[in-house]
């Protein structure tokens, strides 16, 4: 069905509007009607114009209305002859013409203007053919149908063409909008069915394998950055296959979160790499989850995408993410700020958040757990303090970072008791990166080599922290030219580094 459209639906010249005004069919309207459709006709696009005619006949119609445009002409002129007055200039109004009175002759009817089709020459007597008023009548017939082809084809020459499919918003613009959509849903469904609670060890209770398993896959590219392809690439293939047994058994808050940060850090460790498991991931969560499952649907959108296109768009779908948890759970739940200090971090570390943005978020943490310490503890307020320090080496503010972890370090000596010993080794492994920034060779090796000592003292010699800082170790004194003592840490990170992925891939089995 043709739609139908109004005059405010097209553009308009002066000239038509003029024609408009002064009535299409009366004195002169016609001609400038009929002027201004050549005039459209001839500003169409020629490949537009043949679209239209093969979709809806324009250019037959177009004479047609030409053949009734000089038929009527025609007829007008023989009514002048004759003493009638032409039909109403405004073309809506239009009637019965009004006729003068008088005795004058006219010719028959059927000899100047066909008649209806209703009407039968058998039923026309002699006396309607000299009728005035038949011919009236029969004029204004003709100009009413004529008006209606030409008010027609004259829309139809202004109107735009026809899009012959839905044009959809890109995926890129929805992807927002539909993660968001889907976070909510999930948050809600394990809420709802108290999969998950309220309590602040939920994180211990719920994803013990998630944090697990991010943390290795950090490893993993830290050894693959190092140069050392064979062994790093081991670890991957565990985290690989232990992620099927994760998402089946636990589905933890922050899985979404940590599944992100292992996706981008396998792109830092290749490009193939990180778009395999992302691939990977999209292939999985169907088959585990369920294809309407709301992870499931987030990573069809950012398979479809790509994990390099999402990059702008990490920071609203983690937002959504957190701010769905926050609802549930408050600003005061202590689990749920240690994410949201992992999420501003790894934001900013993945090119997803401004440095003043995480730098501003971070230090407004910091403050809020400063102003209540016995509630925080100091651990908390201290590790909010070592996430500001890394916003700062990773962003190059060496000086910046040297400062506030000076401040840390005379905190931690004071009293030692108050702070775990991951704190205080996280503490060595961002001044020994500092130091080396700027340059410092003893001090940096002096960190390092007491973060190495701090994790010895905590979790032997075999645990992966362990490892990771032995790794850290040999790297540095192999930088500083001390290749003998770096041989040899090296020898003593692989005996330890089979010890690590042999123990990741019982527990897998």
């Amino acid at each position: 069905m043709t739609p139908v459209h109004t005059a405010s639906d097209y553009p308009t010249t002066e000239a038509s509007r003029r024609t408009a005004e002064q009535g299409c069919f009366g004195g002169e309207g016609t001609q400038s009607l009929l002027g201004q459709m050549d005039m459209n006709m001839m500003q169409l696009d020629p490949k537009a114009s043949d679209t239209y005619d093969n979709e809806h006949g324009i250019r037959g119609q177009y004479r047609d209305a030409r053949k009734l445009g000089r038929k009527q002409r025609d007829a007008r002129q023989v009514l002048a002859k004759r003493g009638f007055v032409g039909p109403p200039r405004n073309p809506i109004a239009v009637g019965k013409s009004i006729i003068r009175t008088g005795p004058i002759k006219v010719l028959p009817l059927s000899n100047r203007l066909p008649v209806s089709s209703s009407s039968s020459p058998s039923s026309s007597s002699s006396s309607e053919e000299d009728d005035p008023a038949a011919i009236g009548d029969a004029v204004a017939t003709r100009l009413s149908s004529m008006q209606s082809a030409a008010t027609r084809l004259l829309h139809r020459a202004n109107s735009p063409p026809q899009v012959p499919f839905p044009v959809k918003t890109p995926d890129i613009l929805r992807l927002p909008e539909e993660c968001a959509r889907c976070i909510l849903d999930w948050t809600n469904e394990r809420f709802e069915n108290r999969f998950w609670n309220a309590s602040n060890d939920w994180g211990m209770e719920l994803g013990p394998k998630m944090g697990l398993w991010t943390n290795q896959a950090g490893v993993a590219r830290e050894v693959v950055l190092r140069g050392d392809t064979k062994a790093g690439f081991r670890m991957v293939q565990i985290c690989f296959q232990q992620y099927q047994s994760i998402i089946r058994t636990e589905q933890p808050p922050e899985m979404l979160l940590k599944t992100l940060i292992v996706a981008f850090y396998m792109l830092q460790a290749g490009p193939e790499l990180g778009a395999s498991f992302v691939r990977y991931s999209a292939s999985l969560f169907p088959i585990v989850l369920g294809e309407n499952h709301p992870i499931s649907r987030i990573w069809h959108h950012i398979n479809a995408l790509g994990v390099v296109s999402i990059r702008p768009y990490l920071w609203m779908i983690l937002q959504a993410w957190w701010e769905s948890l926050k609802q549930r759970l408050g600003t005061r739940h202590k689990e749920l700020a240690v994410h949201r200090l992992e999420l501003i971090r790894s934001l900013h570390r993945f090119g997803g958040l401004p440095m003043m943005s995480a730098k501003a978020g971070i230090q407004q943490m910091v403050d809020d757990m400063a102003a209540d310490v016995k509630y925080w503890t100091l651990d908390y307020v201290m590790w909010a303090k070592l996430e500001l320090v890394t916003i700062y080496v990773e962003a190059g503010l060496d000086t910046e970072a040297a400062e506030l972890l000076e401040d840390i370090g005379r905190r931690i000596e004071a009293t030692p008791d108050g702070y775990d010993i991951w704190t205080q080794t996280v503490y060595w492994y961002l001044r020994a990166q500092t130091m080396e920034s700027l340059g410092l060779e003893d001090e940096a090796l002096e960190s390092y080599q007491a973060r190495y000592d701090a994790c010895l003292k905590a979790v032997g010699p075999d645990a992966r922290h362990t490892v990771r800082a032995l790794g850290e170790l040999e790297r540095y004194n192999r930088q500083i030219g001390r290749i003998e003592v770096a041989d040899q840490l090296r020898t003593r990170f692989h005996q330890g580094w089979r010890i690590v992925c042999d123990r990741a891939a019982a527990v897998n089995d």
